[in-house]
């Protein structure tokens, strides 16, 4: 910079008691809200307004990610194979139509035949009841599925209301069906 005089419009002012009288009040009418470091001065509500943005962005950040997450799980355990050899294959009873199995509870069924067909277990538990005015329940239901599609009558057991655990566990155990061996390969 230079040393000379900057002109009388464009002068700088140090403190408002070197400017006359005449001027102070356009110096205020135009005063820079900027303190001297530079930082801006925002009023409290806009940063309160924006600190709540930003929690409410990370909350909304997690909650995706937590949703996505599961959705990942449920997907990678829904994909996955656990045949093994077991003592009984318990299905669970969905809704039945008149003895006619709904779609979930004769996609539940098509499995077990497939199951059951392999050899890995020698004993199939079907459970579920009845609303009152059905002539049927869920497990008589899908035993009936069931024997329609090669399973033979003594390998069910059928299991109506909630009494599921105490009747499977006090049936005595039949001698375990042999496997088939696995073939080679994926």
């Amino acid at each position: 910079m230079t040393d000379q005089p900057a002109p009388a419009s464009l002068q700088v002012v140090t403190s408002v008691e070197n400017v006359p009288a005449q001027d102070t009040d356009e110096l205020e009418a135009v005063a820079d809200p900027t303190p001297v470091g530079g930082v801006p001065v925002q009023p409290p509500r806009r940063r309160r307004l924006r600190r709540v943005l930003r929690v409410l962005g990370a909350a909304v950040l997690v909650l995706v990610v937590y949703f996505l997450g599961s959705l990942w799980f449920v997907h990678r355990t829904g994909r996955s194979d656990q045949e093994r050899p077991v003592d009984a294959i318990v299905v669970m009873g969905a809704a039945q139509y008149d003895g006619r199995p709904s779609p979930q509870l004769a996609a539940r069924l098509d499995q077990v035949v497939l199951l059951w067909g392999k050899g890995y277990a020698p004993l199939v538990v079907t459970t579920g009841s009845k609303r009152p005015g059905d002539r049927f329940t869920e497990a008589q239901a899908s035993a009936t599925y069931l024997e329609a599609r090669g399973v033979p009558k003594s390998a069910i057991v059928q299991v109506g209301g909630c009494h599921v655990v105490r009747l499977v566990a006090a049936r005595p155990r039949p001698a375990r069906r042999t496997r088939p061996a696995p073939r080679a390969g994926w």
